[in-house]
């Protein structure tokens, strides 16, 4: 008996110190992997939008700010322009800095996320989202690595989703409505994240006056921003070269993309990657799980 609670007491010790060795070994398998990406394609190749970034680094560098968006066109940003700029003045080329930094905007949601969960010893949790980062296709990592705008959306939009985390903070509030709001202006692609965290907030302070209140507040200044920003097009529409993105909502659309959903989430699908098609029923198995989990729930409180 005494043999048999030693060895019960030491393998309670190697699963509580494994498991931050694993998370650490899928850390260290993202960094590799993207440096992959990194070394063989982003620092070898770009494109046009990519250059301009970089002359729009090389602008913002010298205190020169000449429009709110992309130039040339009234939506996205130079946010990996601007945050670049440190890293131009320490001698980086702007061929390696600029997808070094849209490289380190992609991967902070999922380093943030699971640092969150590791500091909550959820370690399960931590690693799953660590895997989604690995597991994603090699188109993904490809095109988070340009910088031409793509994953400053999501980015932004993992500073609102706090309120996943401390749903029943106000400062979460705050920053949900606050940044949220500005997630969607800097790219649309941010809707995968703000969507799912609104419903999860909403559901849980639907009642709650100061939940509004808060939101609200973080709201405006967002609101105010973007308002400016597409008044300075109005009264200056000669900066526009490409015409804004229509993002009209109509059933009609709503119905066609379900006839042809791998062209909208093939590349943001883990594991099975030509077949984007399995969000919906993950989606399905996820509400399923959660309406069980909270009918027991009930019944436990009864």
């Amino acid at each position: 008996m005494k043999l048999f609670s030693i060895l019960k007491t030491y393998n309670s010790n190697a699963y509580k110190v494994s498991k931050p060795i694993i998370y650490c070994l899928l850390l260290v398998l993202a960094l590799t992997d993207r440096w992959m990406i990194l070394s063989q394609f982003a620092f070898k190749y770009t494109d046009h939008d990519q250059t301009l970034m970089w002359s729009g680094a090389r602008e913002m560098m010298h205190g020169l700010f000449h429009e709110p968006c992309f130039y040339g066109q009234n939506y996205n940003t130079m946010m990996e322009g601007l945050f670049s700029v440190p890293l131009i003045c320490m001698g980086l080329l702007y061929p390696v800095s600029l997808p070094l930094l849209t490289s380190a905007l992609a991967l902070f949601p999922y380093l943030l996320f699971s640092l969150i969960c590791l500091r909550k010893k959820k370690y399960i949790n931590a690693c799953i989202i660590l895997l989604i980062c690995i597991l994603l296709p090699a188109e993904y990592g490809m095109m988070s690595s340009m910088s031409r705008g793509f994953v400053t959306g999501i980015f932004v939009a993992s500073i609102a989703c706090m309120g996943l985390f401390h749903p029943n903070n106000k400062s979460s509030w705050f920053l949900f409505g606050l940044f949220g709001t500005l997630s969607f202006w800097v790219n649309g692609n941010s809707v995968l994240l703000i969507i799912p965290v609104f419903i999860f907030l909403f559901l849980h302070h639907a009642r709650n006056f100061w939940f509004y209140v808060f939101t609200a507040l973080g709201f405006i200044p967002a609101a105010v921003w973007i308002y400016f920003a597409f008044r300075f097009y109005v009264l200056h529409p000669g900066y526009i070269f490409y015409q804004s993105i229509d993002y009209s909502f109509s059933f009609q659309l709503l119905f066609d993309s379900f006839k042809n959903l791998n062209s909208f989430f093939n590349d943001v699908t883990p594991l099975f990657w030509n077949a984007g098609w399995l969000v919906l029923i993950l989606i399905v198995i996820e509400s399923v799980i959660l309406f069980i989990q909270k009918i027991l729930k009930q019944q436990q409180d009864f």
